[in-house]
């Protein structure tokens, strides 16, 4: 090379604006690394009963019973009707939509006794209504 000449191939200057640190692949959310536990893994493809909701609806036809025989004929009846009809009834059907999202995951784990508890709590919230209409037309009756 003569001197004074310039080398073509000379390493680029660092504050040249072509030359940029490769940024680091984007890990996308499907991609989980090798050594996921299988438990964690497994855990995102398994369903189980939402047996919360049940309790809660239970909770809320058994709150309506009480608040009916214990008030009796009165007014508060109304509230013992929307706890033990309503209320309940809106709960069972957040159940009823959870659990078939769940039932639609590759695994199901299934609690034996969710059918009979559904079932329990929807007869029971029909007593609760019918017992707590009962009172409250026979309080409005006797105005």
């Amino acid at each position: 090379m003569p001197d004074g000449a310039s080398d073509v191939r000379a390493t680029p200057r660092p504050t040249d604006p072509v030359i940029t640190e490769q940024p680091e692949p984007r890990i996308r959310r499907r991609d989980k690394p090798a050594n996921v536990p299988f438990a964690q893994a497994v855990s995102h493809i398994s369903g189980k009963a939402p047996v919360l909701w049940l309790v809660l609806a239970a909770f809320f036809v058994a709150a309506g019973i009480v608040l009916a025989v214990t008030v009796g004929r009165s007014p508060f009846a109304v509230a013992a009707w929307a706890l033990a009809g309503p209320i309940a009834i809106s709960v069972l059907a957040i159940f009823t939509r959870v659990d078939i999202e769940q039932r639609a995951r590759a695994l199901y784990d299934p609690w034996p006794y969710a059918t009979v508890l559904y079932w329990l709590v929807l007869c029971s919230a029909g007593c609760g209504v019918l017992l707590s209409g009962w009172l409250f037309a026979n309080w409005w009756a006797r105005q």
